[in-house]
């Protein structure tokens, strides 16, 4: 069977990296991808001011909901192609296609398959370029803990106890909210692979950042562009040490708004772990993804809470 990382192609296409946040996005758009000259690399904070307008209007013509969507898409589509044109694969990157920022605490913004309906209907007008998508997925409790700290600025009720009680919640619950679907990894790959084709997505697990195969397996998926040198000399640059800066370390965070550590507690963790168990091992059974590694089954959460504390 070919794998999706087998197909070298030329500039006959248009890759969306969009997201999710807090995968490692910062890190991908401004170390490896902005210094990739291979690459057409757009982006919201940089180039000219219709390159980063054209970031914007993508997310409004996902998310957003633009009574002007038909003649957008039109421009959208119009603009991508002479970008395309310049012999270059393009590369647009906009973390927050697939979520708001703060989406999975308000419970709004599309799920995977609105997203990748819309996206199909992108895909259709950029013909015959094609689209391609990456998505940067996360393991479930360590993104929730992230995402809430990075969000806690915005929220002035974020303290341990909310934290412990959304994240008990979302653990509990038998049916997930369009937004909160982004956590069913196998789900959205699902959507975006039925609407775009499989050998059209890549998933980015945050956990493989570190390794040196997923820049050569990215590479060539955005066409034969030699990413792994740029992450070879970021990697030099910071010793290979994340860029979050909200990280406390282990199992900590420090919230946005005061600094105060938030915590993540075994049982808790085990618990979320466990909710996506089946879609992780789904998805890791897929071979070409090579995302057994850092999506292994979870640790039953009885277990756990039953467990003697640690001295």
């Amino acid at each position: 069977m070919t794998s999706p990382i087998d197909r070298v192609e030329d500039a006959g296409f248009v890759v969306l990296h969009i997201g999710l946040p807090k995968t490692g996005t910062t890190h991908l758009q401004h170390l490896i991808f902005a210094r990739t000259p291979e690459l057409r690399f757009l982006h919201r904070t940089r180039g000219s001011a219709a390159e980063r307008g054209l970031c914007r209007s993508l997310r409004q013509l996902v998310v957003g909901q633009a009574a002007y969507a038909a003649f957008e898409r039109w421009r959208f589509a119009r603009a991508l192609r002479a970008i395309a044109g310049e012999g270059r694969p393009v590369l647009l990157s906009y973390e927050n296609v697939a979520m708001a920022p703060n989406g999975i605490w308000t419970g709004r913004g599309p799920g995977p398959e609105q997203v990748a309906a819309r996206l199909a209907g992108l895909g259709s007008k950029i013909a015959p370029l094609r689209l391609k998508v990456v998505l940067g997925i996360r393991r479930q409790d360590r993104w929730l803990a992230s995402r809430y700290a990075e969000s806690s600025r915005d929220f002035p009720g974020f303290d341990q106890a909310d934290f412990d009680a959304r994240l008990s919640a979302l653990a509990a619950a038998a049916e997930l909210k369009p937004v909160e679907a982004w956590l069913d990894h196998d789900r959205a790959h699902e959507a975006l692979a039925g609407a775009l084709g499989a050998e059209n997505v890549f998933l980015l697990p945050t956990e493989r950042l570190r390794q040196e195969a997923v820049y050569h397996e990215l590479g060539r998926f955005a066409g034969g562009v030699n990413l792994l040198r740029w992450h070879r000399r970021a990697a030099k640059r910071t010793a290979l040490r994340p860029r979050n800066t909200l990280s406390g370390g282990g199992d900590t965070w420090q919230l946005r708004r005061d600094g105060s550590l938030l915590t993540l507690s075994p049982e808790l963790a085990a618990a979320l772990r466990h909710r996506f168990a089946d879609s992780s091992q789904r998805l890791s059974a897929r071979g070409p993804l090579g995302l057994a590694a850092s999506l292994e089954r979870p640790a039953d959460p009885e277990r756990v809470a039953a467990a003697p504390a640690a001295r």
